[in-house]
């Protein structure tokens, strides 16, 4: 049973945290972060 839901969630994270760093890069790549 533990194992069933942790690899139902992990790839949720995964997709999570891989739109996250897309959303991230993109922002960087609009707004100028001050130097």
């Amino acid at each position: 049973m533990q194992l069933d839901f942790q690899n139902g969630i992990y790839p949720e994270i995964d997709v999570f945290t891989g739109f996250v760093v897309e959303k991230s890069r993109e922002l960087s790549l609009n707004v100028p972060f001050p130097q």
